[in-house]
């Protein structure tokens, strides 16, 4: 008997690709040290997100350019 037939993998792209997953990540682990630096400093959960938040979206744009491809 034969052996059965080898099938190729699908031919898909990653929905995002490596330097924008570290760089999402980063910026996430980034915005979280911020959030909690700022929640022990002050005790105030809102005042905390939005420093987080923040921080994690003016960082995409810093990391993107500092990691570069």
């Amino acid at each position: 008997m034969g052996s059965p037939a080898q099938q190729d993998p699908p031919d898909y792209d990653p929905l995002i690709n490596a330097h924008a997953a570290l760089v999402f990540v980063a910026a996430a682990l980034i915005g979280l040290v911020v959030g909690v630096l700022t929640f022990l400093g002050t005790a105030n959960a809102p005042l905390s997100a939005v420093a987080g938040l923040s921080t994690s979206g003016a960082g995409v744009g810093v990391l993107h350019k500092m990691i570069g491809r």
